[in-house]
């Protein structure tokens, strides 16, 4: 990776948290003195919102022998 005045094959760029939702980013190059070098390369993201957990976890099963449980859940409504 290359930084700033630096040529590099690939450049990466971390954003900060984004809401849910559909985002456009743009990469323009930018030379030392300020030009822009060439069109900004556009692309576009969609954020999709976190799914509920599942819920009502329980333990269906165990056996005291083996140590073992069976559990269940019901699945996240959101799926």
């Amino acid at each position: 990776m290359g930084g700033y005045g630096q040529a590099a094959a690939t450049y990466e760029w971390t954003t900060d948290l984004l809401e849910p939702g559909t985002w456009r980013l743009a990469v323009v190059a930018v030379d030392a003195a300020h030009n822009r070098l060439a069109n900004a390369a556009e692309t576009q993201v969609t954020v999709a919102p976190l799914p509920r957990p599942p819920g009502n976890f329980r333990v269906t099963t165990y056996d005291a022998q083996t140590h073992r449980a069976t559990l269940a859940w019901e699945s996240s409504p959101n799926l």
